[in-house]
């Protein structure tokens, strides 16, 4: 049985499953679906219901990766080590909804099932995490995501805290730079495992001290070496053998070739939280500084920030003044708390593929001007 909730890409002999959402009807759309061969319809509560039933059957290992930052990149690290000894299946569709359809359409019989919730408005969390019951989950790092919709960063540590009475373990990898903010919130039938490990083999240290990735991706790869090692029995060796597989998702800190030898850092990927600016920039420094390369910014401005969006752009703007660039580029439409913080030189476009530059050999050039901004397109113009 194959499912979709999308009539413009429904093929002939799938069922559909008209969704209803806060704007939208999808039984408006039922005689479209049957009229490109759509085997029939499917009611969303008996669609989950399918979704449950199926994994009720095999009762696969299932990992909740929640968290406001990094959630893609553990679960896309994790997948690529664990697959090496087993079936696994990575679910990227990080709704309940998103869930539902992957277990439908793609789930067989995976011993292992590598998921991402995430959340952009309250009480989703336990919604989602009640519906996969993962056997036991992880928490990043903490952000002030999506809080247009969260409200508060408090509403953020608790949303993602409900993941783990939800796990058939109530267990939890938690991240310990965190852990200031979890402390009177985790009770005593709850079983805590704060990452990273202060003590790694010389090999496994040694290892991923030499991968050229950002520190807190570092952080979530000793989570991970934790993980596979007391749960799925990896020895050193093995882990360590395939961190050579590791898979870079697409605009999340990718080091590309440019133009003209010059170094780019895909960023590209979202831009609504001020931690994440921080981090990809500190990591961008890094490289310039290892590339002995001047440091130029591209920054679209945030989204999603509720009351905050002044305090984040402030916060960002305060963190690039104390660094040295060469050259910084204020991307986007409403990049006024940017500019009232900034005591540095900039140029201002609306969107990334406006900016006119020709990538040189001394430079490092880091986009985090997103889609909306037009951040791949300018990627795409900078790069080999």
């Amino acid at each position: 049985m194959k499912i979709s909730i999308d009539t413009r890409t429904i093929k002939k002999g799938e069922y559909f499953v008209p969704i209803k959402g806060p704007n939208f009807d999808g039984h408006s759309y039922v005689k479209n679906a049957l009229k490109k061969g759509a085997k029939g319809i499917i009611e969303e509560e008996e669609f989950y219901r399918l979704a449950k039933d199926k994994l009720n059957k095999t009762k696969p290992i299932i990992i909740g990766i929640a968290g406001s930052i990094g959630k893609s990149t553990f679960r896309s690290y994790l997948y690529s080590i664990l697959k090496s000894k087993f079936d696994v299946l990575e679910s990227d569709l990080n709704t309940k909804l998103g869930f539902a359809l992957k277990i439908i359409n793609e789930f067989e019989k995976q011993k292992i099932i590598v998921a991402e919730i995430g959340i952009d408005r309250l009480g989703e969390m336990e919604e989602t995490s009640k519906f996969i019951s993962p056997d036991f989950a992880v928490i990043t790092k903490l952000g002030s995501e999506h809080l247009e919709y969260l409200k508060s960063f408090k509403n953020v540590i608790t949303e993602n805290l409900n993941i783990i009475d939800n796990t058939i373990l109530k267990l939890c990898y938690l991240n310990k730079k965190d852990k200031k903010y979890y402390d009177k919130l985790i009770n005593n039938n709850q079983n805590i495992i704060y990452f990273p490990k202060t003590y790694l083999s010389k090999l496994v240290d040694n290892k991923i001290k030499s991968l050229i990735i950002p520190n807190h991706e570092k952080d979530y790869l000793k989570a991970i070496y934790q993980i596979v090692s007391d749960r799925f029995a990896f020895s050193d060796q093995e882990f360590v053998l395939n961190l050579n597989n590791l898979v870079k998702l697409k605009g999340r800190l990718n080091i590309l070739k440019g133009k003209n030898r010059s170094i780019i850092i895909d960023d590209t990927y979202n831009a609504v939280c001020d931690q994440t600016i921080i981090e990809g920039i500190k990591f961008a420094s890094i490289v310039a500084k290892k590339e002995n390369k001047d440091l130029i910014l591209v920054i679209s401005n945030m989204v999603e920030n509720g009351n905050t969006v002044e305090a984040q752009h402030k916060k960002v703007a305060l963190f690039i003044n104390k660094l040295k660039i060469n050259k910084l580029y204020l991307v986007g439409s409403d990049l006024g708390f940017y500019k009232k913080y900034l005591n540095i030189k900039y140029k201002e476009f609306l969107t990334a593929d406006l900016v006119s530059m020709t990538p040189d050999s001394s430079s490092v050039y880091y986009v985090k001007a997103t889609r909306r901004y037009k951040g791949p397109e300018l990627v795409s113009a900078l790069t080999i």
